[in-house]
């Protein structure tokens, strides 16, 4: 794992709340984990060219998803799939991020 100053780069999106947040995905077995980037390049090629990243020291990326009990940070993934579970994806989408400040 990276030390805690070192910059990491996470996929995230714009709510339309104007709220940026990261993506979260999960194992296998259904545990929810974070999802990090050594390099904005290893984030494009698992990722697509299109998704759109911030960069996170891995302090403020464990920090963010921690209400939602994830205490595991998937660094430098080699496949992101598609959830399979019964439910609709809307029920799945968790946001975890940062409210914009007003200017």
């Amino acid at each position: 794992m990276t030390g805690a100053d070192d910059l990491l780069a996470v996929p995230a999106f714009l709510t339309s709340a104007d709220v940026m947040a990261v993506l979260t995905g999960r194992t296998p077995a259904g545990q929810r984990v974070g999802i990090a980037f050594t390099s904005p390049e290893n984030l494009a090629y698992v990722m697509g060219r299109d998704q759109s990243w911030i960069y996170l020291s891995e302090r403020a990326l464990r920090t963010m998803p921690a209400p939602l009990q994830i205490q595991r940070i998937q660094v430098d993934p080699l496949f992101i799939g598609p959830e399979i579970f019964s439910e609709p994806l809307d029920s799945q989408l968790t946001l975890v991020g940062l409210a914009a400040v007003p200017d």
